[in-house]
C-alpha cells in the first residue's frame, strides 16, 4: 500500500467514524480490506496495522 492509498483508507475511515452508520461503514471498510490486500502476507504490515485500527473502532461502536 502506499501512502496515497493509506490517506484515502484513512479519509474512508474518518468519514465512518461520523457516520450515523458506523458499524456498517466500518465494516464495509473491514470487508474491502479483506479483499484488496492479502492480510496473511507478512509483507503487507502496514495493511494489517490499519485493519487493525479499523477493526478496533468497530468493537468499540459496537460496544458504545
Amino acid at each position: 500500500m502506499s501512502l496515497g492509498e493509506l490517506s484515502k483508507w484513512e479519509k474512508r475511515l474518518e468519514e465512518a467514524l461520523k457516520s450515523p452508520f458506523k458499524i456498517y461503514r466500518l465494516d464495509n471498510i473491514l470487508r474491502d480490506m479483506r479483499d484488496a490486500y492479502d492480510l496473511q502476507n507478512p509483507k503487507n504490515h502496514r495493511e494489517l496495522k490499519f485493519y487493525r485500527k479499523a477493526e478496533q473502532h468497530l468493537l468499540d461502536a459496537e460496544v458504545a
